[in-house]
């Protein structure tokens, strides 16, 4: 049985490869970019996520835990919503990228922060998300860049901006769990003086 999460981002990640390598033929790249973000957008929306669903000869569990290097990735229906979306507004995007011939790395950049996103918003420990977040925004960086050197100023004011907001997120993460702990702790000592 495949974990609906491995789907969500493993599936983006490889077909930014496999739209890297035919980035030449880019009316082809871009209908595989928008096919795969659209498949990815309604799976995330319309299938059940607390059922296995078969899905090309294979068991999938959109709604079943992961764990990664001792993290857990699960995907909740907060998550799916918004994932949903995301990948068919790039679904959409694709499409009038692949009119309006952007650069060569379009699209596979693209598929590659789609799946960083994914990877962010079902990353259970928060801090790991805005690392992930971060690492999309510096591959944002080159699509903002578009392979002209000329144009750095806005893409580098984007990255110094993104990159001044990390220690924020990972402050606002750790004051988060602080808060939860000390909840939880003060929650066990009311129980603990009726006694």
């Amino acid at each position: 049985m495949i974990a609906g999460v491995l789907v969500l981002i493993g599936v983006p990640l490889v077909a930014a490869v496999v739209t890297f390598v035919f980035r030449r033929l880019q009316a082809l790249v871009a209908l595989i970019a928008a096919a795969v973000a659209a498949v990815l957008g309604a799976g995330a929306l319309w299938l059940p996520l607390g059922q296995v669903v078969q899905v090309g000869g294979r068991q999938v569990a959109l709604g079943e835990p992961m764990q990664v290097l001792g993290r857990q990735l699960v995907l909740t229906g907060g998550d799916r919503q918004a994932l949903g979306w995301v990948f068919l507004v790039s679904a959409a995007l694709f499409l009038i990228g692949g009119r309006a011939r952007p650069g060569t790395a379009f699209f596979s950049l693209g598929l590659a922060i789609l799946g960083l996103v994914s990877a962010a918003l079902v990353a259970q420990p928060f801090l790991y998300s805005a690392l992930l977040l971060t690492i999309a925004a510096i591959l944002a960086v080159i699509l903002v860049q578009g392979g002209t050197p000329g144009r750095t100023r806005g893409a580098f004011r984007y990255l110094v901006l993104m990159t001044l907001a990390l220690p924020m997120f990972l402050v606002a993460g750790w004051l988060v769990d602080l808060y939860a702990s000390i909840q939880l702790t003060s929650h066990w000592r009311a129980v603990w003086c009726w006694r």
